[in-house]
């Protein structure tokens, strides 16, 4: 069964995004391991597709669809958009704002069990809201990456998102932060994030503006795009963590928080 790796931040504008594409593109081109990335966060939909100048035809539900009919029929290439060479395969939860509503838990856990049978490695942009389906996502997770940039907001965020974490009986070894933008001129430092924070800085990922920039513009993932730059080049020592460090990845773990409690955070 492949991993299952789910980013997240309550933070907008923090660079979930990036890293969950580029990540996959480090694991399967420079790697060779099978990577679907899914486009999760309801809130920006369509963003991972403009990132590459790709569109999608079919989403998560029609998958689910598929998987509910005939599991064995199911073909992957009809449903999934091949970056081509960048050896990765995206999958959007959803294709217009209305349909969110009908991405229930059953439907996404039947297409993320689909898709652990299929890939190495199925790397989440999970959103930044805390909803059910996030909370259906966390269930099939087998480590959580809580990307964090280096100001004050994003820190206090990040704490409290923590919190509410563990107040849902998610092991805290299974919860590492990614720092984005480390170093930045100003910013607050990498020792003082880990002094706030309970769990284990993974990755700091430099700032580099231009690299960047460049690769956005043209539609190419930095770390092929700009496979020198620093930015890349802390993007593929995480990849080679997750490939060389099993431990970091737990078993799924069900979420035992309380209904009553669910529903305060989604108020």
């Amino acid at each position: 069964m492949g991993k299952t790796i789910a980013i997240f931040s309550t933070k907008g504008g923090v660079g979930k995004t990036f890293i969950a594409l580029n990540l996959g593109v480090s694991l399967g081109y420079f790697s060779g391991k099978k990577v679907a990335v899914v486009d999760m966060d309801l809130h920006a939909m369509g963003d991972m597709l403009r990132l590459l100048n790709v569109s999608a035809a079919k989403s998560m539900l029609d998958l689910a669809s598929a998987l509910k009919t005939d599991p064995k029929k199911a073909n992957l290439s009809e449903f999934l958009v091949s970056a081509g060479k960048l050896k990765v395969s995206l999958l959007p939860a959803v294709l217009k704002p209305k349909d969110a509503s009908l991405l229930t838990e059953d439907k996404i856990k039947s297409v993320l069990k689909y898709l652990e049978s299929q890939f190495d490695y199925v790397i989440i942009d999970a959103g930044r809201a805390f909803t059910e389906t996030l909370f259906t996502v966390f269930n099939h997770s087998n480590l959580i990456l809580l990307t964090v940039t280096p100001d004050v907001i994003s820190v206090y965020q990040t704490k409290w998102s923590l919190d509410i974490l563990q107040s849902l009986h998610i092991p805290l070894n299974m919860i590492k932060v990614v720092i984005n933008r480390a170093e930045s001129v100003g910013g607050v430092s990498w020792q003082e994030i880990r002094a706030a924070l309970p769990c284990d800085i993974i990755s700091r990922i430099p700032s580099e503006g231009r690299a960047a920039g460049m690769a956005l513009n043209r539609r190419v993932p930095v770390v092929i795009d700009s496979q020198n730059a620093r930015v890349s080049q802390a993007i593929n020592k995480l990849a080679k963590d997750l490939l060389e460090k099993p431990a970091l990845f737990l078993e799924h773990h069900e979420i035992q928080a309380a209904d009553t409690h669910k529903d305060v955070l989604l108020k």
